[in-house]
């Protein structure tokens, strides 16, 4: 076994993880082990295709990699198909297993990636392929310190929310690297896939902080970037759009949980739709648009205050 520190949670894994922070915690919330995986799980209350779920269980299969059951928010149970590669194996893990892992945990995963500002997280919530990954990488090379790439986890422990480190790795695709001013290492994420890992090393921020505003990313065929803030209700539906492995929830018994978790987290929380163009990205724009807005949000509160 080998420790290691990711969403907030001290994990021991047969599995070696080099891409997560190495850890001397003691007592792991979270084993994750090699072992038989059954076929199919009893009376599945929710499934699509490639998993099922039950309260306290869900099955992940995909062919040619593994199997993966998941158990009452503290298992993983690893089921390697003969001629799977480790890094394959990671990539679903540290992703889709661990969504419904933190599902199981009662936390909120968000579909986002975060940035550590002064005045607490940042988070780019999005849809695949809208530019959340993108957006922390260009705030990375202004000097931001990277909270989360992916999976943005969210708690309620201290009765505000507060936002945890994922690991010190962004994911980028190779044309979004191209893109990019500056040089940045690259690590192949799989094979066949032209989709790096960054390692972000002392520009990743290991302590939780105070969730400050979420900024939803949307295209559009408007000619600039817009910043729109949003009313409480679109608040509520954009933190349920933008939860990671939403589909999970259902057949995992925990929608209800889902909805509390979601109003309770935007009624706080300061929340905008940025909308940039469809045909161009417009990165630097992006940037300085998002940043002026919370900078501006900040100076607000302090003179209300």
């Amino acid at each position: 076994m080998r420790d290691y520190t990711a969403y907030g949670l001290q994990i021991a894994s047969e599995l070696p993880l080099p891409e997560l922070l190495p850890s001397a915690a003691a007592a792991p919330d979270v084993h994750i082990r090699y072992g038989a995986v059954p076929a199919e799980l009893d009376n599945p209350v929710g499934q699509g295709v490639i998993y099922q779920a039950r309260p306290g269980q869900l099955l992940l299969t995909l062919t040619g990699i593994a199997n993966f059951l998941v158990s009452e928010g503290n298992a993983i149970t690893i089921e390697p198909a003969s001629e799977s590669r480790e890094e394959d194996i990671r990539l679903f893990l540290l992703g889709s297993s661990f969504g419904a892992l933190l599902h199981q945990r009662g936390v909120l995963p968000l579909h986002g990636s975060a940035i550590e500002t002064q005045y607490g997280a940042v988070v780019f919530v999005a849809h695949s392929g809208v530019g959340k990954s993108t957006l922390a990488a260009a705030f990375h090379q202004r000097g931001y310190r990277v909270l989360s790439d992916d999976i943005c986890v969210i708690t309620m422990d201290t009765g505000k929310p507060v936002a945890h480190p994922s690991f010190p790795r962004l994911h980028l695709w190779e044309d979004v690297l191209d893109r990019l001013d500056q040089a940045l290492p690259r690590l192949l994420v799989r094979a066949k896939l032209e989709k790096y890992g960054v390692p972000l090393e002392a520009q990743f921020a290991v302590q939780s902080s105070p969730l400050y505003a979420v900024y939803e990313l949307a295209v559009d065929t408007t000619p600039c970037v817009t910043v729109q803030p949003l009313a409480y209700m679109e608040k509520f539906e954009a933190l349920i759009n933008h939860t990671y492995r939403g589909q999970f929830v259902r057949g995992l018994g925990l929608r209800q949980r889902h909805f509390a978790q979601a109003a309770t987290v935007a009624n706080p929380v300061k929340m905008s739709r940025v909308t940039r163009p469809q045909k161009l990205f417009l990165l630097q724009e992006l940037v300085q648009a998002v940043e002026s807005d919370f900078e501006v949000a900040a100076m607000e509160n302090v003179t209300c205050g």
